[in-house]
């Protein structure tokens, strides 16, 4: 058996890329996204006739319209060389509905929706690759508040945002700065991003008058993968190195360790992780104790008892009131102090 070894120095044939683009409504990401040539639209939200650019579109009522027909999709998609999914929340939203409709058990059973999700969107993804088709997922923009400062992230719920995430060659950020659009592909304190390709901000032009401006991006965006230089690949590498290990946290002091390896990360690679975290934290209901400075599990009411009339003959007034202080249950945490 012959192995394919590429070294460090060899540029790699990057055939295929999948990425995400989210912003505010308006912010022009439907506009952005139909300026990639030969594309068609998945429209999962009714919203694509808002864009001033549309091209061939889809709308997809349910899953099923998809998983039921895989040929007839296969052969819808075949003349295109871009898949757009709008919105990617809505996307993964119908793929749960349908699972459900199909398993109910998985409504009570978070850890096999996601694990049928996770196939159920491979599935999806392994199709668009063997046709050799790129995917451009667009969001919505989700405001979460740490502090002081407000966090913009891809508007995409529970284990669905790590899933989506973990897969994309790339994610942007479209916003308005100084009246102009802009699309950002950095990770920075203020919002997510992923850019293995190490480009800068980016102004957008017209698209009346570069209608094609994507296109000629996403060829930059292969090309750039491609070559990923080592430092670049590093960081892409421990970001996903600390999703997996989120991911398998099952105890407090699994949560506590990770806490303190995650404090010594940079802010680039926090921001990335920071929110994964926090979801997982309250997924298992553990909650945060300032004074120890650490992660704790919630105690769990005890099982009702068979009532019965008190008896305070030999107890103090004290005591009589230690006996009867209602139980109490910490609310999950809502700091998360990396």
């Amino acid at each position: 058996m012959g192995f394919n070894l590429i070294k460090k120095e060899d540029k790699i044939n990057i055939e295929t890329t999948f990425g995400l683009i989210y912003g505010y409504p308006s912010s022009g990401k439907t506009s952005l996204a139909n300026t990639s040539g030969n594309c068609l639209t998945l429209d999962f939200d009714n919203g694509v006739h808002r864009s001033a650019y549309r091209k061939d579109v889809v709308q997809i009522s349910s899953w099923t319209d998809i998983s039921n027909d895989t040929k007839g999709f296969i052969e819808l998609i075949k003349k295109y060389d871009v898949i757009i999914v709008d919105t990617i929340s809505k996307c993964m939203e119908s793929i749960e509905v349908n699972l459900i409709e199909k398993n109910p058990k998985f409504k009570r059973n978070k850890l096999q929706m996601y694990g049928q999700l996770k196939n159920e969107f491979k599935d999806f993804t392994n199709i668009l690759r063997n046709q050799g088709k790129d995917l451009i997922m667009i969001a919505q923009v989700k405001e979460h508040t740490e502090g002081d400062m407000t966090i913009k992230r891809p508007a995409i719920t529970g284990s669905s945002y790590s899933l989506i995430a973990d897969n994309s060659d790339f994610i942007g950020y479209m916003q308005n700065i100084d009246k102009n659009r802009t699309l950002d592909f950095n990770p920075s304190e203020y919002f997510i991003g992923k850019n293995s390709m190490n480009f800068p901000t980016i102004i957008l032009p017209n698209f009346t008058d570069e209608p094609d401006f994507f296109q000629t991006k996403l060829k930059e965006i292969k090309a750039s993968l491609g070559n990923i230089s080592n430092v670049q690949k590093e960081t892409v590498d421990l970001i996903q190195k600390f999703r997996n290990k989120i991911d398998r946290i099952e105890t407090p002091e699994e949560c506590n360790s990770l806490v303190d390896e995650l404090k010594d990360l940079s802010q680039a690679v926090k921001i990335q992780v920071r929110q994964i975290f926090k979801e997982r934290v309250i997924e298992l209901g553990f909650t945060y104790n300032k004074d120890k400075n650490v992660y704790e599990a919630v105690n769990k009411e005890p099982e009702p008892k068979v009532e019965t009339e008190p008896d305070y003959s030999n107890m103090t007034g004290e005591k009589e009131a230690e006996e009867l202080k209602p139980f109490e249950v910490e609310e999950p945490a809502e700091a998360f102090e990396f």
